[in-house]
């Protein structure tokens, strides 16, 4: 043990092993960001089409139906994940009579999904395993892959290696290494490609034929994954003429680079580029506004820039950290507390070792303000350009945070910090967080609101997606109009009822409006009170407390709104969803949709 608490490769192999298997299982299919997406991909692919959409985007074609109906994100609304779910998830398989139209977003290059096609290939269409062991299993080759080359770079690190071995397991870079997805290659090859760069440079190894050709690999490589980590390449700037045998070697080695660059970037950003526009339906006119963006206005642009990272900087470091899949859930605090103690115990350790020259230091910060600012400014290029929602998430930066690190804190200092402290320490908040992590993994997963264990706040259900309300879609109410909405709850006691509502710009200065909530099978009334009509509030949820009541969340519940006003003093807001959860009618007339509303529960 004590020797692998020396080793930090070592220690990276055990505890990405350990903790990514429980995770590729414990977080639900379609939890990760954009894994539908990138598995329709690899399932196109397995149709012998390299091109994104090309088969796809054939009328008649699509995914099986079996892909939305596994995954989390396609649930209409967020509530845990139940035994009775996973066994109906089992029973699901790939190939299905009912397929339904899918325009994927991941058109990245196809080398990316070749051994998870091959995968699907084999368990999902000639063995027909059900879906969510093919889930598992692509998971776990792309987590496979992640450890690979995080291993070897951790190995591979001149200095700073435990440093990168506190980044390599950060929560956020775990949960994508277990998520169906290009940012586990894209988050591997980078960390090998800084680490050999720094071997190469640090060492001053001389570039004979072996280096030469294990470079031209990585480069390869490097500009297969996601484009945003292509300047990454820029690093081997730094290697020295006198570092190759010949001056025609060091002409070829650029040559080489350069012709890589030109076929694999270059020609498969223009099919990326055209599959994009097509997906979107852009008009030539939007397409060239987004190449023409910063051209146009260049210093209104950079103005804007500034404002975008901002703004969108304080998400951003937060979710690189931890976050779960599209924000819909909390992470514990103490998963920031403990990364962050362990980052900068790691630093400590290395910071006293040896150190980057000062001219890799520069290159460092230099690369990593490229890669920093080129990745917002893609996104606002896409937000401006196309009016489509671009955000700049933290996972984004994950590949290039360790430059940052590396340039900061890469020169020596004098410190007398023992380092069998620092290792340890070191160590021991990184399994820290992980274990927190896996434990909020669970409770937002499985346990109904979980989140509010380690959460502040009152635990509202249900949790919606895509939240977006508009007085567009919403019922009006006014006397002799009430609505009704039955539905079945979730929760077994509950204290509280919020709508989301709307109201007239002129509201009447008296007038109430009458809230009930009645057992459907006994006609039984568990609440009935009026609130004023200026009470409400206006484009936001309107709370009514209630004292506690128990529920039957195997019955059906009716909530009742009516107002004495026959003025149209306000409104409720409707869901986009028909008949989710149950009924709604207004003066006895259904509605194909549902009120937009949430209740306490209480635990």
């Amino acid at each position: 043990m004590a020797k692998i608490l020396k080793s930090p490769a070592k220690l990276f192999l055990i505890l990405a092993s350990v903790f990514g298997i429980i995770w590729v299982f414990l977080m639900p299919a379609g939890a990760g960001y954009d894994e539908e997406t990138h598995l329709a991909r690899i399932y196109e692919i397995d149709h012998r089409t390299l091109l994104p959409n090309q088969w796809l985007g054939v009328a008649g074609n699509g995914i099986p139906i079996s892909m939305r109906e596994i995954s989390f994100r396609q649930k209409a609304f967020l509530l845990p994940i139940t035994m009775g779910e996973i066994k109906d998830q089992l029973s699901l398989k790939l190939e299905s009579e009912i397929t339904i139209p899918h325009l994927t977003r991941a058109t990245y290059s196809p080398v990316l999904y070749f051994p998870q096609a091959v995968l699907l290939k084999i368990f999902g269409f000639n063995f027909d395993l059900p879906l969510l062991l093919n889930y598992w299993i692509i998971r776990l080759s792309y987590l496979f892959l992640y450890i690979c080359l995080s291993y070897f770079a951790i190995r591979l690190m001149p200095k700073f290696k435990w440093t990168l071995f506190v980044l390599a397991l950060a929560p956020m870079a775990m949960i994508q290494a277990v998520s169906i997805s290009a940012d586990p290659q894209t988050n591997g090859m980078s960390f090998l490609f800084v680490a050999w760069s720094l071997y190469l440079i640090e060492g001053k190894k001389s570039v004979d034929k072996k280096y030469f050709w294990i470079t031209m690999l990585l480069v390869f490589l490097l500009f297969i994954v996601k484009p945003n980590s292509t300047p990454l390449v820029l690093l081997l700037i730094l290697l020295k003429p006198t570092q190759f045998s010949k001056r025609r070697t060091l002409a070829f080695f650029w040559l080489a680079i350069a012709a890589l660059f030109l076929i694999e970037v270059g020609g498969w950003t223009m099919i990326q580029f055209q599959a994009e526009a097509a997906r979107r339906g852009l008009t030539e006119t939007q397409t060239a506004g987004f190449l023409t963006v910063f051209l146009s206005d260049p210093l209104g642009f950079i103005a804007n820039l500034v404002r975008y990272v901002v703004t969108n900087l304080p998400t951003v470091f937060q979710q690189y950290i931890a976050g779960f899949g599209y924000g819909y859930y909390a992470m514990p605090t103490a998963v920031y507390i403990f990364f962050l103690i362990g980052l900068g115990a790691g630093i400590l350790h290395d910071w006293q070792l040896e150190a980057f020259s000062k001219s890799t230091r520069i290159l460092l910060a230099l690369a990593f303000i490229v890669l920093f600012f080129g990745t917002f400014a893609l996104r606002l290029a896409i937000k401006q350009s196309v009016g489509s929602l671009a955000l700049s998430q933290g996972r984004y930066f994950i590949p290039f945070i360790p430059l940052l690190i590396f340039s900061v804190f890469g020169g020596r200092i004098k410190i007398a910090a023992n380092e069998n402290i620092t290792r340890l320490v070191t160590s021991t908040a990184v399994a820290l967080t992980l274990i927190l992590v896996t434990v909020a993994m669970y409770l937002v997963y499985y346990v109904p609101c979980g989140m509010y264990v380690f959460s502040p706040g009152k635990c509202m259900i249900p949790v919606y997606k895509n939240w977006d309300p508009t007085r567009e879609n919403s019922v009006v109410i006014q006397k002799d109009q009430p609505i009704e909405q039955i539905f079945q709850p979730d929760c077994g006691k509950t204290d509280s009822l919020s709508l989301f509502t709307f109201t007239s710009s002129q509201p009447p200065a008296e007038g109430n409006f009458i809230v009930e909530l009645t057992q459907v099978k006994t006609g039984e009334s568990l609440f009935s009170q009026k609130f004023p009509i200026s009470s409400l509030q206006d484009n936001a949820m309107t709370t009514i407390d209630m004292p506690p009541i128990q529920l039957d969340t195997n019955g059906q519940y009716q909530i009742g709104v009516s107002s004495e006003s026959s003025l149209p003093a306000f409104s409720i807001g409707l869901s986009d969803r028909q008949r989710i959860r149950g009924s709604l009618s207004q003066a006895g007339i259904i509605i194909d949709k549902d009120l937009l509303f949430k209740y306490g529960c209480i635990k």
